[in-house]
């Protein structure tokens, strides 16, 4: 066996006294907040309690109410089925572009020059070539 010098189990004896008292006042603390806790947790059950039965009452009233103001009301919908077809069919044959835009796309496609004079891109629109 060890021996022991005074100072050892002096500082041992100290250490276990420490640990005691801070377990103690752990203990103290926690049943304390369990106690509010507890209390503060059978005030909210109470309180939710008498919103449920409030609740019912007043769930209870509206449906009475409701009950009294019932009105059945019988409606016939006529269903049109419409079939279209080819909508757009008519309206691409009918796209106008102007001779100026088709002049300056055909210049710029074909690396020509860009016409100066401005009677062709002014005049009125033409049906696709």
């Amino acid at each position: 066996m060890i021996p022991l010098s005074p100072t050892a189990i002096k500082f041992f004896i100290a250490s276990a006294v420490t640990v005691i008292l801070l377990g103690g006042v752990y203990y103290l603390g926690y049943t304390n907040a369990e106690d509010e806790y507890t209390l503060i947790l059978n005030e909210q059950k109470s309180k939710i309690e008498i919103l449920e039965a409030r609740e019912e009452k007043i769930n209870t009233v509206i449906v009475t109410e409701y009950k009294d103001k019932i009105v059945y009301v019988t409606k016939v919908e006529e269903k049109i089925k419409e079939v279209t077809r080819d909508v757009l069919g008519p309206e691409v044959n009918r796209c106008d572009i102007g001779p100026g835009f088709i002049s300056l796309h055909n210049a710029a496609a074909n690396n020509k020059a860009i016409p100066t004079s401005t009677s062709s891109i002014d005049d009125g629109t033409s049906p696709i070539e």
